[in-house]
């Protein structure tokens, strides 16, 4: 298997939890949260200025409207909201109504369809109490897969054929196949990982070759799995809490990733002196254009 390093850190931002990451190619520009800072956080590829907005909520993902990119459509703590970066107004469109008061939004992807899939988790990562969704539109949802204590990912492949996502603190990932209806079916485990060096799968994406690249949370790596689930890349970086990844760049062969701080003693922080950094590097591999929020 072939190894690389990133050492490329392109913003010190010391995020606690940075995730999120979304190419917003109009803007030439890179978008990310800080889950407990409770932040947006905007890289500026053509002046490499960064940005910062502070909220008061914690929020999961953030991703840029089609009708108006100064529209966000937010997963926040417990509910999903539209934040107008001009105004700074947020409109709560639906409540996550859920029996576990704790709970809160973490990740999510939309599909070519418009639907949106997130996952809850239990915000101290304790008990089984999240789910994965699909929201076909803002007020109708789908139970898709549960229960979970962490949700992770999702991924969905360039045919919308395969979604991934993961069971991170079981260390698993599963894959599904998407029915007619995009609703998922036939679930199967694809990874497992066994031991604490092996790190907990996070945020994954998908390359134009339908492989998988997974984020390993405290293994300090990212890792590009093939259809069948044999590694055989990886990126090794100076951040031991790696969370997320995704293609952007006009040609889109870039891979940002984001990391965290979150958890890390002295030592550990020592030894990863750019936990909570994002980074970026250039493959020999693509992905493709992300899709923004319809709603």
């Amino acid at each position: 298997m072939d190894s690389i390093e990133c050492n490329n850190c392109i913003w010190d931002a010391k995020a606690i939890i940075g995730e999120g990451p979304i190419w917003v190619e109009e803007q030439n520009s890179l978008y990310w949260v800080d889950i407990n800072s409770k932040q947006i956080l905007i890289y500026n590829q053509n002046n490499f200025t960064n940005k910062i907005i502070q909220l008061p909520y914690k929020i999961g993902w953030a991703f840029p409207s089609n009708k108006n990119l100064n529209i966000l459509l937010c997963g926040f703590k417990n509910f999903i909201g539209k934040y107008n970066i001009t105004t700074k107004n947020i409109e709560i469109i639906h409540e996550i109504n859920e029996k576990h008061k704790n709970n809160r939004l973490n990740d999510a992807k939309f599909d070519c369809k418009g639907n949106l899939w997130t996952g809850t988790m239990d915000d101290d990562a304790i008990t089984a109490s999240g789910y994965l969704y699909k929201f076909s539109n803002i007020n109708t949802k789908f139970v898709q897969d549960g229960p979970y204590i962490v949700t992770n990912g999702p991924a969905i492949n360039y045919n919308e054929t395969i979604l991934y996502h993961a069971d991170s603190i079981s260390q698993e990932i599963y894959k599904f196949k998407i029915n007619k209806n995009y609703d998922l079916v036939e679930k199967t485990s694809f990874i497992q990982y066994n031991t604490t060096k092996d790190g907990f799968p996070d945020g994954m994406t998908i390359d134009t070759d339908d492989h998988l690249w997974v984020a390993r949370y405290g293994a300090n790596k990212i890792t590009r799995y093939d259809p069948s689930g044999q590694p055989n890349y990886e990126i090794i970086l100076p951040a031991k809490n790696v969370t997320s990844c995704c293609f952007g760049g006009p040609n889109y062969n870039i891979l940002y990733i984001t990391t965290a701080r979150n958890g890390l003693s002295d030592n550990e922080l020592e030894l990863f002196p750019f936990s909570g950094g994002l980074f970026k590097i250039e493959l020999p591999f693509s992905g493709f254009k992300q899709n923004y929020s319809n709603w």
